[in-house]
């Protein structure tokens, strides 16, 4: 059997790696791009306070020991100010806060939170970051948060959060080239998306190898509703192996 090789433009992302600041890229910051956009440039404006992101589903990927990024339904809680009135007399202000599709203004960049569409469907309350936030949903009725959701999710865009450190490792350039595998290359991207979509339940097939044809295929991972972490695990075990 014939074994195809690539050779990537850097070594692999290794979680638990610190690497070295590059450009603008800021620790306090996670970075975002939409609508297939890729990984942004070292000195983008797609960033938020990473003290401000309540997404309990986006922490492991995003941590320290994780993937480095992760994708979702993304909504950051804004406020905005409009003109009234015409004339210096009947000219007046008024300041309005609600949830918004991530967008990189100034009120983006400065929101104190930042919550994700899996946090909704996956029934999880929990609100990480500072300033300390009670459980709770995203809601515009007395929000930014309140015990039962109060958003519209229908009309957002996914967006993927790459980790500050995601970015110093993608920006890097001096580390190098590193030749694989396609089949290696292939199961650390599968394995790499099961692990940034944990709003996403996944399943497994694979093609059936008979001594002389290949005759259909079975399921080997069957797919898994309201999927767990120890599922998810375990399809990565079955992935790498």
């Amino acid at each position: 059997m014939t074994i195809y090789s690539v050779t990537s433009p850097r070594t692999t992302y290794a979680p638990g790696t610190i690497y070295d600041t590059q450009g603008d890229i800021d620790s306090d910051r996670i970075y975002w791009s939409k609508d297939d956009d890729g990984t942004p440039d070292d000195d983008t404006d797609n960033y938020f306070p990473a003290s401000s992101n309540r997404c309990a589903s986006s922490t492991t990927a995003l941590g320290a020991n994780g993937v480095g990024f992760y994708q979702d339904k993304v909504l950051s809680w804004q406020t905005t100010t409009t003109r009234v009135g015409r004339g210096r007399r009947n000219r007046r202000y008024i300041t309005t806060t609600s949830w918004e599709e991530l967008d990189n203004s100034s009120g983006a960049r400065a929101t104190q939170y930042m919550d994700c569409h899996a946090d909704v469907t996956g029934t999880n309350p929990n609100n990480p970051g500072t300033p300390v936030q009670s459980d709770g949903y995203p809601t515009d009725t007395s929000g930014p948060y309140g015990a039962t959701p109060g958003v519209s999710w229908s009309g957002d865009s996914a967006a993927t959060l790459y980790s500050a450190n995601y970015m110093n490792w993608y920006h890097n350039a001096s580390l190098g080239g590193v030749t694989r595998t396609r089949l290696a290359v292939a199961k650390d991207v599968v394995t790499d998306i099961i692990d940034a979509n944990v709003g996403v339940d996944f399943g497994m097939m694979v093609f059936n190898e008979n001594e002389n044809s290949h005759d259909g295929g079975r399921v080997i991972f069957h797919l898994a509703s309201d999927m767990t972490n120890t599922q998810r695990a375990a399809l990565i075990t079955t992935t790498d192996g």
